[in-house]
C-alpha cells in the first residue's frame, strides 16, 4: 500500500491487480498490470513505486516491472530474470534503483527503458551471495543509497571508479541480518525492522564506527517470544512518531525516551480493532488518522480513540 503525491491511496493485490482509491469520495479504480481476467500472477503487485516525475512503477509475482504515465498508460516492461521486483528507490541522477527477491540489484534509467546496470550484492568475504535478497533501497538525506538485505545485512553502495561497490555492514546475529523494512527519521536516524527487533543508527556515526548502533526489540523481556520481534514495516509519522508492524503481534507505537535504550512500545491488536496481527504496510491521511494494511484486510486506526 502506498499513498500517491495527489494523497489517493493504492492498494496492490494478490491477483487482482492495483486498486486506487480516492480518499475524497471513496470510489475504486481497477489497474492490471498483465491483460486478462485479473487473475494470474502477472496481477499480484508486490512492488509500487511513484517517482519525482508522477510516473508509476508496477513489480508483479511474474518477474515483470511496469512503467506508466499519470494517467495509466504503459511506457515501458523489464523483465527481471532470476528474481521479483520488491523495493525501488531513485537517486539524484534520476536513475531508479530496483531491489529485488533473488537477482541483486537493477539500475534503469529515468523513463525505466533501459537498463543502466545490475549487480548480485557480495557477502561477507567479497564474493557474490546467494542471499541477493534486497527488500528496501533508501537514499537518505546525504544522498547516499543504502540497502537492507534478508539475510545478507546492510549494504552501502559507493560508485567507484564508475562502477558501484558495496560495503557490507553485519550485526550481532543472523536474525538481525534478516532486515525488511528502512526507513529514515526527521531527525536523521535509520531504523532497520529485522527479524529480532530493530535496529537503529545515525549513518555518520556507523560510517566512523560500526559498533555505533542500539538494538530495540518490541519483547525484551521474553526471549522466548522471539517471533514477535520480527518487523515487518517502519512508519515515522507527520509528528515524528514512530509505528512498527509485526508478523502476529499486530501494532506498535514507540514511546520514546531521550536515552532511546530505555524507550517502550505501546501495544495495539485485535482488542483494539486491529483486522489481523501481521501487519504489512502503515501509511498516514491527512487528517492524522492511521491506516493500517494487514494479511486479513485494512484498518484505520484513530489515535485520539486508540482504536479502529
Amino acid at each position: 500500500m502506498t499513498e500517491d503525491k495527489s494523497g489517493e491511496i493504492w492498494v496492490g493485490t494478490e491477483l487482482g491487480g492495483v486498486v486506487k482509491i480516492s480518499l475524497s469520495n471513496y470510489p475504486f479504480e481497477m489497474y492490471y498490470p498483465a491483460l486478462g481476467d485479473g487473475m494470474e500472477r502477472g496481477n499480484a503487485v508486490r512492488l509500487m513505486f511513484e517517482d519525482k516525475k508522477g510516473y508509476y512503477w508496477f513489480g508483479t509475482r511474474d518477474g515483470n516491472l511496469y512503467i506508466c504515465d499519470e494517467n495509466y498508460h504503459r511506457l515501458s516492461t523489464q523483465r527481471i530474470e532470476g528474481g521479483l521486483p520488491f523495493t525501488m528507490a531513485e537517486d539524484t541522477l534520476g536513475y531508479k534503483w530496483l531491489g529485488t527477491k533473488g537477482a541483486g540489484l537493477f539500475l534503469f534509467s529515468e523513463r525505466g527503458d533501459r537498463l543502466i546496470e545490475k549487480y548480485m550484492l557480495p557477502n561477507s568475504a567479497g564474493q557474490p551471495s546467494s542471499r541477493n535478497n534486497i527488500f528496501t533501497v533508501l537514499r537518505d538525506n546525504k544522498n547516499r543509497m543504502w540497502m537492507a538485505t534478508f539475510g545478507g545485512g546492510l549494504q552501502l553502495a559507493e560508485r567507484n571508479s564508475g562502477k558501484l561497490t558495496f560495503r557490507q555492514f553485519l550485526f550481532d546475529n543472523d536474525h538481525l541480518n534478516m532486515m525488511r523494512s528502512m526507513i529514515q527519521d526527521r531527525d536523521g536516524l535509520i531504523w532497520i525492522g529485522t527479524n529480532d527487533g530493530v535496529v537503529v543508527f545515525d549513518p555518520d556515526e556507523l560510517l566512523r564506527d560500526r559498533s555505533k548502533y542500539t538494538v530495540l526489540r518490541v519483547y525484551s523481556h521474553n526471549r522466548q517470544l522471539l517471533s514477535y520481534d520480527e518487523v515487518k514495516v517502519i512508519f515515522e509519522d507527520s509528528k515524528g512518531r514512530i509505528w512498527m508492524g509485526t508478523t502476529g503481534r499486530g501494532l506498535h507505537l514507540l514511546e520514546r525516551k531521550e536515552n532511546l535504550t530505555q524507550s517502550r512500545f505501546k501495544h495495539f491488536g485485535g482488542d483494539n480493532g486491529l483486522s489481523n496481527k501481521t501487519v504489512q504496510t502503515i501509511l498516514e491521511d491527512n487528517y492524522g488518522d492511521i491506516w493500517v494494511s494487514t494479511e486479513s484486510g485494512i484498518s484505520r486506526f484513530d489515535l485520539k480513540k486508540r482504536a479502529v
